[in-house]
Order: structure tokens, then sequence, then C-alpha cells
């Protein structure tokens, strides 16, 4: 359940034109910036993301890698479908960076990100590289 409606809007809008708006997350201490993304660009990315990191010389594991990363491509493409069909319960963002609080801060970057809406405390238009 989606708590705070303009957020909700902004994610909604992000899926009809698929134009991405740089934003700031605040959840539970930690703060996430990047730029949202349609699900259906962040399923397609993650649906790529297992063979990138699949790596072998043996023919027997590439031969089982193979028909796993047809499986977690068949269940992405799943994902995808669903989610068209549905009202938004996660964001999700490219190009992001995930702060931790502490002295001086720290910061990881990643690409995509994917978070649940109703556990967002506040946001912030725009995402700063250096929070």
């Amino acid at each position: 359940m989606v708590s705070d409606k303009i957020l909700e809007y902004f994610v909604e809008e992000v899926e009809r034109p698929g134009v991405g708006t740089g934003i700031t997350l605040y959840m539970r201490g930690l703060v996430v910036a990047g730029i949202t993304m349609r699900s259906k660009k962040y399923y397609d990315l993650m649906s790529t993301l297992r063979s990138e990191q699949f790596q072998t010389t043996d023919a027997n594991e590439i031969a089982i890698g193979k028909s796993t990363q047809e499986e977690y491509k068949r269940f992405f493409q799943d994902q995808r479908e669903k989610a068209t069909n549905s009202e938004p319960e996660y964001i999700h963002l490219e190009k992001a960076t995930v702060y931790s609080p502490g002295m001086p801060p720290t910061y990881v970057a990643v690409n995509p990100w994917r978070g649940k809406i109703s556990s967002i405390d506040a946001f912030s238009i725009g995402s700063n590289p250096r929070v």
C-alpha cells in the first residue's frame, strides 16, 4: 500500500513517458539518490545482469549457466508484464547511490536499485552525487 500520493504520482509519471527524474529518498537513516526509471527498464536490466556475472571456461558449467539464465530471463519477463497491470509498490532507480550515516558518510553506487514505496520516510526532487 502506497502511503504518499505525491511519491506515487512521480512513480506513475515515469511509467508513462519513460523519462526519469532525479530524486533523493530517505529511508530509516539511509539516503538513496538516483534517477527514476520505468519498471520495464528495471526488469530488462535485471534479466541481463546475471549473464554478465557468470564467468567460467568449464563446458558443463556453461551449459548449466545458459539454462539457468533462460529461466532467470523468463522470470523477469513475467514480472515485467505483471508490473504493467498494477499499481506501483516499488520505485526503481538507475545510477543510484546509497549513503549510510556516519563520519564521514559512506556510500556505494548501485545500478539498478529497487525500493518499496511504503518504506520511504521522505523524498526530495533532485539527486546530489555527494550528500
